[in-house]
Parts: structure tokens; sequence; C-alpha cells
């Protein structure tokens, strides 16, 4: 969804940005950035200028589409992730972080080094 937001505004950021892609002469006479988009209007009613708009709207546009594109897939990416880890069972645990239970009784085995319940004797 962020590569068609960035697009969009990509777009709208090309129309001022359209300003450092008109020929110096223009530049020159509209004074400045502010004055460019005082006299927009004009501008595009001159064919002969308005491909460097159009041409500025698009790059812009397309710049915007892959940095939201990359956002999108880094987004899935980390969530995927985020999701893997959460649904982990636990086997990714050290053997020293694991607790174990005896099978017959259920008490808990805290010495991992035993061979015998300490409840029940049964041999682990």
């Amino acid at each position: 969804m962020k590569k068609v937001t960035f697009a969009i505004f990509g777009a709208i950021l090309g129309i001022p940005m359209s300003y450092y892609f008109q020929p110096e002469m223009l530049r020159a006479k509209v004074g400045g950035l502010g004055g460019y988009l005082k006299n927009f209007d004009d501008i595009v009613n001159n064919s002969d200028l308005v491909g460097n708009v159009f041409l500025s709207v698009i790059i812009f546009a397309v710049i915007g589409g892959v940095i939201g594109y990359f956002m999108d897939e880094n987004e899935a990416k980390n969530k995927n992730v985020g999701n893997k880890i959460r649904s982990s069972s636990g086997s990714n645990q050290s053997i020293e972080n694991q607790t174990n239970f005896c099978p017959s009784c259920g008490e808990r085995i805290t010495d991992g080094e035993t061979n015998f319940c300490e409840n029940c004797g049964k041999e682990l």
C-alpha cells in the first residue's frame, strides 16, 4: 500500500521540482520556485515546456513508488520473522535453559545430570 501512497506523494512533489528541469531562461524569468508555482498555469499552457513538467512528475512518482515498494517488502519481511519467533516451540532454546519433568510422576527435575527422579526414584 505504501507503494501507491509514495508514488502519489512523489508525483505531487514532482510538480514544484519540475522547476529544476526547466531551461535556464525560464528559471531566470520567473525568479525562483515561488514565481514558478505562481505562473505554473502559463508554463503548462506552453507546449514546449509541458514535457519537462510531465517528465518530472513521472520521475518523482517512480522514485516514490520504488521507496514505497522497499518499505512494503521490509515491513512484510519483519512481520514474517516476528511471527516465526512468536510461534516457535522452544526448539531454539539451549539445553541448559530447558526444564525437564519426570515422565512417571511429573516432578520437575532441576539437575540435568541426574539419572533418577528424586521424588519417585524412577530411572530417567
